[in-house]
């Protein structure tokens, strides 16, 4: 009998491995699903921020190209008044005002200095 009450214990020290073992396993499970309920509720949150954010800065971007539109508008009708202003002071041509001599002039004459 002393054969069969070793068996017995191996026996018994087995089914408490096996039965530690599926316990463990339940623990694991557990933390898998908390793992996986946190990854997804992260990815969620994400997701969701990331349509938030990208419907304003497609607003904001809309704004922008308008602005610079407006901008480049702005500098092309500056630029058009410059050249515009250049071009009429090149086709003018240069005035030249003649004034006659004097009729009675006297040519001015030296001051004499003493010695």
């Amino acid at each position: 009998m002393n054969g069969m009450e070793h068996y017995d214990n191996r026996l018994r020290a087995l089914e408490n491995d096996v039965h530690a073992i599926k316990g463990a396993v339940d623990w694991a499970k557990v933390a898998f699903a908390i793992l996986a309920t946190v990854t997804l509720g992260g990815m969620g949150i994400l997701i969701s921020l990331n349509l938030f954010l990208s419907s304003k800065v497609g607003g904001i971007s809309d704004k922008i190209s308008e602005e610079f539109r407006a901008q480049r508008l702005e500098q092309a009708a500056q630029i058009s008044s410059v050249a515009n202003a250049i071009t009429a002071t090149k086709q003018q041509a240069p005035q030249v005002i003649l004034v006659p001599a004097p009729k009675n002039a006297t040519p001015p004459q030296a001051e004499k200095r003493g010695p």
